[in-house]
């Protein structure tokens, strides 16, 4: 066991996708993506003046529809992640008559989850409120209001058509008046509203603990039009809040002061039901009763811990400015969460002022002190300004302070998603100010609590033990319940592990990059509470150098904690190479004629290897005896071994068979193409079910074309897959015809690396060189392959042409061609073949005058590929042309005819030795001499015969020297060219020298005849 080693880090980040859990969607609290909103009726004295202002925000980018009908207004708006979008009203979009139903509700929908915020301003007189979604709305209201100075405020608004409700009425004194109806303290007032209906009750004695009940979701709005706090005290302020529903109500509340204020604060705890006990600090204990209140005014140096025995709502509020000689205050109401309904994590927005100055702004926080440091503001951890400490509340282990913001939008949240904290969200200025909550959870936790399962940061008391969202899935009881893992704060992540990896490879990485990364996804909150990692750490079960396992455990942490684990198992083995060993092969010849040495050609194929591996193969043949008229069998068996000692075996059978087959195939080839012709009718007859259309070479793209009985390939060199092969003294060029029937090509998978159909091969080969033609044939067999072997040989076609003109373009076609002294003489050597891999040497180049290369005087041009006439120049204008020109001459003894012989060469392009280069060789001799004998060429041939694949001797002729007269033969020009002939092995004869030399010779022989017939006379 090979020891455990740490890993390394995949990604800070590695392959992680947000998930959006049920704290992003769905989760009763402020957020939402509905909401009905109303605003509630100003001072006496200002009914239509001032603003109404609208604040939405949102943790992502998101669409926000705004519609109010009341003054025709519908508008969609595109929001970026934590942008603010403020809208500013006139006063004509809120209550202003008193006791009335309007049509004055306002609709806000979004496609994701928005904050709302609403500021009801005047100068002098403001207040703002926190939108409450349309998601946790309920069934059952109780309102808190004040002492007015003008009229105490209730106000419902509907969401759907039909929507009844039933107020009923709690005041002290007085009674209110709609259509025509008087309704006192106790009563019932009864209305029903169709969507985006509001109605507003107004009285002017405080209406606090007035309950409201409705058959369909509702938004509920309470406060005053304008307030003295506590009565008396200027200057009167608006007041407003938007209520929650009674099932939302706590038990457990912090108090904190508000800052800048000496005066200290007044506090309202609300009653939801009858024999509810509340305990404000230490020494103060009341029982209320359904729609009671305990009002209490704290000191501003004091923080408070509130209990109650039933569910309440507390309010703080804001004195006027008179009380502490602050003109920078007014009266405001907000609405305190309680304990139960901390949230972990909260975006708000300060608003605007109704001036060009704006709100001194600050947020009030509470948070159990052990957890105080993990705060952070806007991503930053959470700092006082000079002075500023955390105040311990009595008789709670939570910690409180105020701290002043900047305007515009801020988040607030822990690091650990199961720390809750309350936030609160208020502000002055000059003879103004504004209160409500920075946001609060809203989950239904004054009902009946029956433990269930519920989804990971759902929001809701899953559990029942007065607390949400408090423990994450690390298998920890972390709430001290007694139970695991039951209410989580966040969705645990989900390591997503590559699959088990197994494979063979050319080199040994056992890097995720090769066997896979291991991805997560993340709960939103989670990704923004800190680095999300994804890591491993390999243990090895062996390795070797072809081999390696191992056991790699992947582990994943997010922001809030949670660690997922998981395995992966990985093998890599050095990869084992594809081999194709020799086919099965019947030969048909007698078994004495049989040479072993044909099997060299018949060796393994290495289809698929690693490039720096080693294969070493090994054969073993055994033979039965030749009897000369039987088949005998060989039996080759073998084997192949790679680097890690790996063994593939093979036994190849080879049947010699002494009986002829028909021939099915006929080859033909030069330097152009070959052309193979397939008897039909034969092919048919030999193997059967073969079919002819899926007939095809080496590239599957070439097929041949019907012709009566045959099958006709025309191939060019080099072209159709054929393979070029070189030996000593030839080029050979090999192909197949091939085919796999097409039931089985058609329906073979393309992914497949095999067929199974039944395949035709017809190996055949084509030898080209100047020897004659020789053909041999064997056919052979596998277990499903067929056929016969053909070796064709032939030569190069090379023309040797002679020119009138030093551009090459005007060739001279008949000969003799008259010339003399001072004329130049142009010729070019060209290789003719299809085949690009092809060059053409000039060797050697001689003159001669008689047509032939045996005849005593010669004159060389060329020697060993250099020049040996000084007039003589050579010039290569292609791999595959040589040009030459020289200035002409005649031989001493006056013969008048000049032949001009030569040797070339035939290599590959890729032949780089001295003898296949066109360049002068440094040891040419001198030009020989007159009668000198001229056997360089067979001595160069022996010396060098591995490097040259063909000689070809190449002549061309004769030319006539004459006098240049004032009469130019017609033929004649200033300058002039060889015309091609072919080698002497198949090659043109110079007929019109042929004819003169016969006729030269037939006058000779006439004249002895003559003289012998003389004598005998005499």
């Amino acid at each position: 066991m090979v020891p455990a080693k740490p890993g390394l880090l995949a990604a800070a980040l590695c392959v992680l996708i947000a998930v959006q859990t049920a704290a992003g969607s769905g989760v009763p609290d402020n957020k939402g993506t509905e909401f009905v909103l109303v605003f509630i009726q100003q001072h006496k004295a200002l009914l239509t003046n001032g603003r109404n202002s609208l604040y939405v925000t949102s943790d992502e980018a998101t669409n926000v529809t705004i519609e109010i009908p009341s003054i025709g207004f519908h508008e969609n708006y595109e929001i970026e992640k934590r942008e603010l979008i403020s809208l500013d009203f006139d006063g004509s979009i809120r209550f202003h008559n008193g006791t009335e139903l309007a049509h004055k509700g306002i609709s806000i929908r979004s496609s994701k989850e928005i904050s709302v915020y609403g500021l009801n301003s005047i100068k002098y007189t403001t207040d703002g409120f926190l939108g409450l979604p349309m998601d946790i709305q309920a069934y059952e209201y109780v309102v808190p209001c004040y002492t007015p100075q003008g009229n105490a405020l209730v106000a419902v608004v509907a969401n759907e058509n039909d929507t009844n409700i039933a107020i009923k009425i709690k005041t002290p004194n007085g009674t209110v008046t709609f259509n025509n109806k008087m309704y006192g303290d106790g009563d019932w007032l009864n209305v029903t509203l169709n969507r985006l209906d509001a109605f507003q009750l107004a009285h002017f004695e405080d209406l606090t603990g007035t309950r409201i009940y409705t058959d369909k979701p509702l938004s509920v709005f309470s406060g005053g039009d304008c307030s003295y706090i506590p009565p008396g005290i200027k200057f009167c302020d608006h007041l407003v809040e938007q209520i929650p529903p009674i099932n939302s109500w706590g038990r457990q509340f912090v108090t904190i002061p508000l800052e800048t204020r000496l005066s200290g604060d007044i506090f309202r705890v609300l009653a939801a039901h009858d024999d509810t006990i509340v305990h404000f600090g230490p020494n103060l204990n009341e029982t209320l009763q359904e729609g009671e209140f305990l009002e209490v005014d704290v000191p501003s140096t004091v923080y408070r811990y509130v209990t109650c025995s039933n569910p309440c709502l507390l309010l703080q509020y804001s004195k006027g400015g008179n009380v502490d000689n602050n003109t920078d205050s007014d009266p405001f109401m907000q609405i305190i969460p309680p304990i139960e309904q901390y949230s972990a994590e909260y975006t708000l927005s300060t608003p605007d002022g109704t001036t060009s100055t704006k709100f001194r702004s600050y947020i009030g926080i509470v948070i159990e002190t052990k957890y105080r440091n993990g705060l952070r503001l806007d991503g930053r951890p959470l700092t006082f300004g000079p002075g500023g400490t955390w105040t311990q509340v009595a008789g709670t282990n939570h910690s409180a302070k105020s701290v002043r913001i900047n305007p515009g939008t801020h988040t607030i949240e822990h690091q650990d998603p199961r720390v809750v904290f309350a936030v609160y969200l208020y502000g002055f200025m000059k003879d103004e100010s504004y209160g409500y909550p920075g946001g609060l959870r809203l989950a239904n936790i004054a009902d009946e609590c029956i433990p269930k399962i519920g989804l990971p940061a759902d929001g809701m008391d899953n559990d029942c033990d007065y607390r949400i969202d408090e423990e994450l899935a690390n298998g920890l009881d972390d709430d001290g319940d007694g139970v695991i893992d039951e209410d989580l704060a966040a969705a645990p992540p989900r390591l997503i592990i590559p699959g088990d990896y197994n494979d063979q490879v050319c080199i040994i990485n056992t890097t995720p990059d090769e066997t896979g990364r291991a991805r997560g996804t993340v709960a939103h909150k989670c990704q923004q509470r800190g680095v999300t990692s994804i890591t491993y750490t390999d243990t090895g079960l062996s390795s070797t150098a072809c081999e390696k396992r191992l056991v790699r455990k992947w582990e994943l942490r997010d922001g809030c904690g949670h660690i997922v684990n998981g395995n992966q198992t990985i093998e890599q083995h050095i990869k084992e190479p594809v081999i194709r060993f020799p086919l099965d092969i019947d030969v048909y010849i007698k078994c004495d004629e049989y040479r072993s040495d044909w099997e060299n050609n018949e060796v393994p194929q290495v289809l698929e290897k690693c490039p720096y591996h080693n294969i070493t193969f090994h054969r073993d043949t055994t033979a039965g005896v030749c009897d000369g008229e039987r088949t005998m069998v060989r039996h080759v068996n073998w084997t192949a071994t790679d680097q890690c000692g790996r063994r593939q075996h093979h036994l190849q059978t080879i049947n010699i068979n002494p009986q002829a087959s028909n021939q099915i195939m006929d080859v033909q080839c030069n330097s152009v193409q070959l052309e193979v012709q397939v008897d039909v009718a034969k092919l048919n007859a030999q193997y059967e079910n073969i079919d002819m259309t899926s007939l095809r070479l080496l590239d599957r793209g070439c097929t041949p074309f019907r012709s009566g009985s045959k099958l006709i390939f025309n191939i060019p060199l080099g072209a159709c897959g054929t393979q070029r092969k070189e030996t000593d003294n030839a080029i050979m060029y090999s192909n197949r015809i091939q085919s796999v029937s097409s039931s089985s090509e058609r329906h073979r998978p393309p992914s497949s690396i095999i067929s199974r159909g039944r395949a035709l091969m017809l190996p055949f080969d084509c030898v080209l060189h100047k020897h004659a033609t020789v053909a041999r044939e064997f056919q052979r067999k596998g277990h499903n392959v067929i056929g016969r072997v053909h070796v064709v040989h032939g030569n190069f076609t090379i023309h040797m042409n002679m020119f009138k003109d030093k551009n090459y373009r005007i060739p001279i076609v008949q000969f003799p061609y008259f010339v003399a002294f001072g004329d130049t003489v142009f010729w070019s050597v060209k290789l003719a073949t299809s085949d690009p891999n092809l060059k053409l040497i000039v060797q050697m180049c001689e003159a001669t005058p008689f047509p032939s290369r045996t005849y005593p005087t010669k004159y060389f041009l060329v020697k060993d590929r250099c020049p040996t006439d000084p007039t003589l120049h050579i010039q290569s204008a292609s791999p595959k042309e040589v040009k030459l020109d020289f200035e002409v001459f005649e031989f001493i003894r006056k013969i008048g005819l000049v032949y001009v012989y030569c040797d070339v060469t035939i290599c590959t392009s890729e032949d780089t030795s001295p003898h296949c280069s066109q360049e002068c060789s440094s040891t040419s001799g001198a030009p020989p001499t007159e009668g000198s004998s001229g056997h360089q060429l067979k001595r160069r041939e022996a010396n060098h015969k591995h490097t040259a694949l063909n000689h070809y001797d190449l002549y061309t002729g004769p030319l006539v020297y004459r006098e240049k007269t004032s009469k130019v033969d017609p033929q004649s020009s200033s300058k002039l060219t060889v015309a091609a002939s072919k080698p002497e092995n198949g090659l043109e004869i110079p007929w019109p020298a042929v004819i003169l030399v016969a006729i030269a010779l037939v006058a000779l022989l006439v004249a002895v005849a003559l003289l012998l017939f003389v004598s005998k006379k005499k």
